[in-house]
């Protein structure tokens, strides 16, 4: 499957293969992140071990699942159905008063989905400034489908680093730091007060050195990755215009 959004004359077939190998590598590291944070989280967590374990072992057969997709759709369904197996789990360690019964967006329903959604929103612009920095169009990407307007490389960027935000975003409202009290739900969906968001971008700037070193190390690896796959030899490119050559 070609890239959406460019025709084959546009994209060779060869670079759609490559497309493809980066964005599930891309997943791929997604899940072994929010996996590695579930297994830190099995022990402190008796009252969630189930849901935890529950969602490590699809988590685990959705992972394991991934090569055998051949087109970013088929990715992107996988991925899809990991992230339903995540948030089930995690669902398990968010305080009840916060509603939180899965991930929603455009806008927020509940408290922890609206951090989420800030927490993700805040990190793109990081990611999308790191990638400028790297010399790397930040529109152009690998898994998101080109979408005027959208930065979809560091769309592509976020997915990795999802699992450090979620944990901070957990943090901050199993330690009270944030609580029910400073959020407002109205019919546009749910907010974060004045009081809270002074809280929350103070706690985002403590938390700012280990995002932006996970940001900076994926950037780098991204970097190196298009260097090898423009280095490969002629022989190992589809030189031919039609994406569905073998």
């Amino acid at each position: 499957m070609c890239h959406a959004g460019l025709t084959p004359t546009i994209l060779p077939g060869w670079f759609c293969r490559v497309s493809l190998g980066l964005a599930r590598q891309l997943i791929e590291s997604k899940i072994t992140n929010q996996l590695q944070w579930f297994e830190e989280l099995l022990d402190s967590n008796h009252q969630a071990r189930y849901e935890l374990s529950h969602a490590m072992r699809l988590l685990q057969q959705q992972r394991e699942r991934l090569p055998q997709a051949q087109s970013l759709a088929t990715l992107r369904g996988m991925e899809g159905s990991a992230a339903a197996s995540y948030f089930d789990g995690l669902k398990a360690l968010v305080p009840p008063s916060l509603h939180f019964h899965s991930r929603n967006r455009r806008p927020p329903k509940d408290p922890f989905n609206a951090l989420l959604s800030l927490s993700y929103t805040l990190a793109h612009a990081e990611i999308a400034i790191a990638l400028f920095g790297a010399g790397l169009d930040p529109y152009i990407g690998f898994y998101h489908a080109l979408d005027h307007g959208r930065e979809s490389l560091a769309s592509d960027l976020l997915e990795p680093i999802r699992p450090l935000l979620d944990r901070h975003c957990l943090q901050l409202v199993r330690q009270q730091t944030l609580s029910k009290e400073h959020f407002s739900s109205t019919e546009s969906g749910c907010m974060l007060g004045k009081a809270g968001r002074v809280r929350y971008y103070q706690a985002y700037e403590q938390n700012s050195p280990a995002l932006r070193s996970a940001i900076a190390a994926e950037v780098e690896h991204l970097a190196e990755q298009l260097g090898c796959a423009l280095e490969a030899p002629a022989s190992t490119i589809d030189h031919t215009t039609d994406p569905s050559s073998p």
